[in-house]
């Protein structure tokens, strides 16, 4: 948090993996390379997405560039990427959390991506001297619910 006039507090860390259908011959695999990726038609959430960035970020710090895949689609609409996925379309990068329903419903695999250990901080920010600590405590408690029961 470069502003100083806020405080955060860390609510959960997400991973950023490969979305992929069912029925992609990746989905039998523990992990795939980037080499893997680029003979996939990759469906990619928009040029603005934290999650897109991040994921160009470390392809850059690879030493690789999105220019090497064949981005067939770009949506800021994550419920249209995870259809084009479990339709077998092509392959996306998401956020675990993104996905959790859809993976635990057999429609989704997540893939860790080999050399790429891209994750995510979410957080709660708040004003600097904002004095209603029992609202962030009961943030952070119905947070911690609700992912309990998703899980």
């Amino acid at each position: 948090n470069e502003n100083p006039s806020l405080n955060s507090i860390l609510l959960d860390t997400d991973r950023i993996m490969a979305a992929v259908s069912p029925k992609n011959e990746l989905a039998k695999k523990e992990v795939v390379t980037l080499d893997d990726l680029r003979k996939q038609k990759m469906i990619l959430r928009g040029k603005a997405s934290a999650t897109r960035q991040l994921f160009e970020a470390s392809l850059e710090s690879n030493g690789a560039s999105l220019s090497e895949f064949d981005v067939m689609v770009e949506s800021e609409s994550l419920g249209v990427i995870k259809d084009l996925v479990k339709a077998n379309d092509g392959v996306s990068i998401l956020a675990a959390s993104s996905c959790a329903d859809d993976v635990k419903k057999g429609k989704i695999v997540l893939l860790p991506i080999l050399g790429l250990a891209m994750t995510r901080q979410v957080n709660i920010i708040f004003q600097k001297g904002f004095s209603h600590a029992e609202v962030l405590n009961g943030i952070l408690k119905e947070y911690r619910e609700v992912k309990a029961e998703s899980h």
